[in-house]
C-alpha cells in the first residue's frame, strides 16, 4: 500500500515512518512530500492514504487557522476523491475536529502516535483499498462477513462468555487471524465488553437511528477495539437503551458491519423474540444455539428449537452447543442429549468452572489466560471448525492431548 505523508517542516517523519513500520507498513511504501510539493503526488492513483501534517504552509511556517491545510485537503478531495485523508494534529482542539468531520473525514491522528490508533488507520485502509489478506472475496469481487448468533433460550448457559471467547478466537488465533465484531446485544449488560476489559465508544442503538446516513467505513474506524483484529459495538446503558430496535434498522445495520468485518459474532440474550431476534437469526449462516445438560435446559431448548423451525430459520444454520459439558460424568451420552433435544447435537465446550472465572477476574480471554486449558482448546477448535466450515466437532475428552495440534502452533505469542 501507499502512503503519502504531505509534512509541515519533516519534524515527525522518522517518528511516522518508525510507528507505521511498527504497525505493519513497508517503510519503503511512505513518500513523504511538503506542501509544496504536494500537488506533484496527489493526482497519483496508487495513492490511497494522505495524510497532512496540519498546521502549516507552503515555507514550512506553523499557522494556526490551518487554511493552508483545509486548502490541500479540498485539492485532493477533487484530485483523488477515491483516497482516504488523515489529518495529523498535534492536540485535540475541538474546533479544528469539528471542521475537519465537515469535510466528510472520520479519522484523525494526535501526534506523538499511539500504535492503537496507527493499527485502526492501517487495518481501515487496507481493507478499503481490497487487501487480499482480508475479506471474503472471490473473482467477482467481496462477499459479505460470516455472522454468527449465539443464543439460548435459557438464562445462565454460558452465552455472553461464549460469544466474547469465540470472537477473540475468531479474530486473534494465529490459524484463522480475521477482522472480527462482537455485537452484544444484550441490554444494558455488555459483558462482552467487560470480559474482554473493553469500553464500547459505539452502540447498536445509535447505529440504528442512523443507519440510512452512515457507512461502513465510519462504523470500521468508530469501533472500540479488543485487540488489533478484535472489536466491539455494545448495547446502550441507559433507560433508552431499553427501547426496542426495529427488524429493518438492524437488519440494515448489520449489512453495513459486515462488509467490513469478516466475522460478526453476536451475542444474543435470552428470552428474545422481538427485532433483535429476527434481524439477527435472519441474517446469521450459522446459530449457536446454547444448552447445559440440566433437565430444564434440555426442556427450554427442545421449545426453543421448535420456534426457530416454525419461524422458517433453515436447519442447515442451527448448531446445537453443548455447553459446561462433563463427558465423564456419565450423566447423559451424546445419543441420549441427540434423543432428548430431538435434534443432532453440532459442538461440545467442556466445563472448566475456575478457569473461567478466573480469565473473567483478570478480564482477559480463555485463551489468552490459560491457553493450554481444555476449555481454552475446545474453544479454539470450535473457533478452527467455524472458520474451516465443520458442522460437527466431537466432545473433547478429559486429556490433555487433543486434535488441535493437527492445526499447528495456533497459540503462539500467547501468554502461558
Amino acid at each position: 500500500m501507499k502512503i503519502l505523508a504531505i509534512l509541515g517542516n519533516f519534524d515527525i517523519q522518522q517518528d511516522l515512518v518508525s510507528s507505521f513500520v511498527s504497525c505493519g507498513a513497508q517503510a519503503s511504501d511512505i513518500i513523504p512530500c511538503s506542501y509544496k510539493d504536494s500537488g506533484l503526488f496527489i493526482k497519483d492513483p496508487s495513492n490511497q492514504l494522505m495524510l497532512i501534517e496540519f498546521g502549516y504552509n507552503d515555507d514550512g511556517d506553523f499557522k494556526y487557522d490551518h487554511s493552508e491545510s483545509f486548502k490541500i485537503i479540498d485539492l485532493i478531495k477533487s484530485a483523488n476523491p477515491t483516497a482516504q485523508v488523515v489529518p495529523i494534529i498535534r492536540s485535540k482542539d475541538p474546533d479544528l475536529i469539528l471542521q475537519i468531520l465537515k469535510r466528510g473525514i472520520a479519522d484523525v491522528l494526535l501526534y506523538p502516535f499511539d500504535l492503537n490508533e496507527l493499527n485502526g488507520i492501517i487495518s481501515k485502509f487496507s481493507l478499503s483499498a481490497g487487501s487480499s489478506a482480508r475479506g471474503n472475496k472471490t473473482g467477482g469481487g467481496f462477499i459479505r462477513g460470516k455472522v454468527i448468533t449465539v443464543t439460548s433460550y435459557k438464562g445462565g448457559t454460558g452465552v455472553s462468555t461464549l460469544a466474547a471467547n469465540l470472537g477473540f478466537c475468531l479474530a486473534e488465533l494465529d490459524a484463522i487471524k480475521k477482522k472480527t465484531l462482537i455485537l452484544d446485544l444484550s441490554n444494558q449488560s455488555n459483558h462482552c465488553a467487560m470480559l474482554l476489559n473493553a469500553q464500547p465508544t459505539l452502540n447498536i442503538n445509535q447505529i440504528s437511528k442512523e443507519v440510512n446516513r452512515i457507512e461502513s467505513s465510519y462504523l470500521f474506524s468508530s469501533c472500540a477495539w479488543a485487540t488489533p483484529n478484535l472489536a466491539l459495538i455494545g448495547y446502550e446503558p441507559t433507560i433508552e437503551g431499553i427501547q426496542p430496535i426495529d427488524f429493518e434498522p438492524l437488519s440494515k445495520a448489520i449489512d453495513l458491519l459486515s462488509a467490513v468485518f469478516e466475522y460478526i459474532v453476536i451475542d444474543m440474550p435470552t428470552h428474545t423474540f422481538d427485532g433483535r431476534f429476527l434481524a439477527s437469526v435472519d441474517k446469521s449462516d450459522q446459530i449457536l444455539l446454547l444448552s447445559t445438560v440440566d433437565i430444564t435446559s434440555i426442556r427450554d431448548t427442545r421449545v426453543y428449537l421448535e420456534l426457530l423451525k416454525s419461524i422458517g430459520i433453515e436447519n442447515s444454520k442451527l448448531r446445537l452447543t453443548i455447553n459446561r459439558y462433563d463427558c465423564q460424568s456419565g450423566m447423559f451420552k451424546t445419543k441420549d442429549l441427540e434423543q432428548a433435544l430431538q435434534n443432532p447435537v453440532s459442538f461440545y465446550v467442556p466445563n472448566d468452572f475456575a478457569t473461567c472465572m478466573q480469565a473473567m477476574q483478570e478480564g482477559q480471554a480463555i485463551v489468552e489466560y490459560k491457553p493450554n486449558s481444555m476449555l481454552a482448546e475446545a474453544i479454539a477448535e470450535l473457533a478452527i471448525g467455524i472458520d474451516n466450515g465443520a458442522m460437527f466437532l466431537p466432545p473433547k475428552l478429559g486429556t490433555k492431548k487433543s486434535g488441535i495440534a493437527a492445526f499447528g502452533s495456533i497459540f503462539a505469542g500467547m501468554k502461558k
